[in-house]
């Protein structure tokens, strides 16, 4: 059977080729030079003492190389492996609503919020089950999921793919869908250790959590993974915890131990700034991404990053790929397949059917009979649903049904159907000539632009304001402020007409604007290109 196999690493690329089951390890010289391999498929030894042996055998290069994580497209995330010691790549992808990173032929899975709204375990582990087949069946080691974080903040920008604000039903959920994923040989890889709350500013915020808060509100649905379904891996988090970079804090480690975890920690993308990769090391990491393996050599030998602790690194990860027979054992799967199939797909229906809270259903009009006369259908929703969140989360979706088309189809031709885009998709904008006093602050760096859009048509109705004198922003702001890295601007306009007119600008960091000294739109510390709108009302001829 064909399987995917990253093979080499040529002039920094990484080869991604194919075996057969019958190639690993093949040749008379292999069981020699790979005596883990025989001792794995026999049962003998146990994985740390196997994983040792490999140790024993590998060069400082190949240790730091292994402990790196890349991307290598189709993969989100592989190392390269030890192809001379028989040690296959290790693999990861995102979840944690079904396979992620941009893959084909997976089924999209209800948002994790959703499934929390089921209040039921089972449905997380059925949920869970179907992830880690598809994952095993695209050749992919480990499922990014689930994803632990409460709710602390209501603009998160990550709620969906979480269990809500309650550290209980978060727990019981986690440990099911752990539980589920792990079931098919598949690793679950838990997001985002430890108390992440918030998207805004993620690389530089620092949240100051009491110790007891961490003890009984963002730790224990962690604990309950390692604990009850002996989770195979963790993902720490961006930013900082109480001043301390989290994938560089040894209270990380020391809790994780205490509560016996023993597989291995990655780094989230980036989480690890570059001038803390030996504080990570020593700390406790074992993978990190990005890295560079010749950086990481020059930190061993500088003392930086003690060879213990590297060991210790390439230890964690060895001992769990033998927990989970992922040395020994020819790839199975591979990227391109498609992996749906009818139970997968009826488990996503069932949970999102189960994930439906009704909070009224007055004069019992739900469920909708045949024979109705006439049904109202309002929102943009109806002809273009969001189907899923973005982000590293985002699932492509085999297909997607509209309420609008779905109803058409099930509700005979008595019933008339109507639809309404409702909202302001409905409201034809005017456009803006001049004289509405409009002022902007913003902190970071970008060229930021104020335009009004009709909304129906997203024609730009003012011309771009651009700043270019704002640098090396490296803290946010609560309030807006004057001197170095600040600007400031001001646009005078006057609608032509009455009516409701959306304006909106796109910045990066601090931003403030005011509507003649009345707030309009505010945010802080903004980490990437983000782009704002809000409605606002405004009269003909005034400014």
């Amino acid at each position: 059977m064909a399987g995917l196999l990253v093979s080499a690493s040529i002039a920094g690329t990484v080869v991604v080729g194919t075996h057969r089951a019958d190639d690993a390890p093949a040749a008379s010289g292999a069981a020699a030079r790979c005596p883990w391999v025989s001792q794995a498929r026999q049962g003998d030894g146990t994985a740390a003492s196997l994983a040792a042996e490999v140790l024993a055998r590998m060069t400082l290069g190949q240790k730091a190389s292994f402990v790196v994580l890349r991307t290598a497209p189709p993969l989100e995330n592989t190392n390269l492996g030890i192809p001379s010691m028989c040690i296959p790549p290790l693999t990861l992808t995102d979840g944690p609503n079904g396979i992620a990173y941009n893959m084909h032929g997976v089924t999209q899975l209800p948002s994790a919020i959703g499934l929390a709204a089921t209040f039921d375990p089972s449905v997380a582990r059925a949920t869970g089950t179907v992830m880690g087949q598809e994952a095993r069946a695209k050749g992919i080691d480990a499922a990014q999921g689930p994803e632990l974080n409460l709710a602390r903040v209501p603009e998160a920008g990550r709620i969906f793919e979480a269990f809500g604000e309650d550290p209980v039903l978060t727990g019981a959920m986690g440990v099911a869908n752990v539980e589920g994923i792990q079931s098919t040989g598949t690793m679950a890889n838990l997001k985002h250790v430890t108390a992440y709350s918030q998207e805004t500013a993620r690389h530089i915020l620092d949240q100051q959590v009491p110790a007891r808060a961490l003890a009984e509100v963002f730790n224990p649905p962690y604990e309950e993974a390692v604990q009850q379904s002996h989770v195979a891996s963790i993902m720490c988090s961006y930013g900082s915890v109480n001043t301390v970079n989290d994938c560089s804090d040894p209270t990380v480690y020391a809790d994780l131990a205490s509560w016996g975890f023993t597989g291995f920690v990655r780094s989230d993308l980036t989480a690890v700034p570059n001038q803390g990769t030996a504080a990570a090391f020593r700390a406790g990491i074992a993978l990190i991404k990005p890295g560079s393996p010749a950086a990481l050599v020059r930190l061993v030998r500088s003392g930086a990053i003690p060879v213990a602790d590297l060991n210790r690194a390439v230890t964690e990860t060895l001992t769990t790929m033998f927990r989970y027979g992922l040395i020994g054992r020819p790839v199975q799967g591979r990227p391109s397949a498609n992996v749906i199939t009818p139970a997968h797909t009826r488990v996503a229906t069932t949970t999102a059917e189960a994930s439906m809270v009704l909070l009224k259903n007055a004069g019992a009009v739900l469920p909708l009979a045949h024979g109705i006369g006439s049904i109202a259908v309002i929102g943009s929703g109806a002809t273009h649903p969001i189907t899923a969140g973005d982000g590293s989360s985002a699932v492509v979706a085999p297909f997607v049904s509209s309420p609008l088309a779905a109803l058409r189809s099930a509700l005979d031709r008595s019933t008339a159907i109507r639809y309404a885009q409702g909202g302001l998709r409905s409201i034809q904008l005017r456009s803006i000539t001049t004289r509405q006093t409009i002022s902007r602050r913003y902190f970071d760096t970008d060229e930021p632009h104020l335009h009004t859009d009709r909304v129906e048509s997203g024609k730009e109705d003012l011309p771009v304001v651009e700043s270019r004198n704002v640098t090396d922003a490296v803290a946010t702001a609560t309030t807006p402020g004057t001197g170095k890295y600040w600007s400031s601007w001001s646009e005078t306009i006057t609608p032509r007409s009455s009516g409701i007119y959306q304006i909106g600008l796109h910045e990066v960091g601090d931003t403030w604007l005011t509507m003649n000294g009345a707030p309009v739109l505010s945010s802080a510390g903004l980490h990437t290109p983000n782009l704002l709108s809000t409605a606002v009302s405004l009269r003909a001829g005034v400014h």
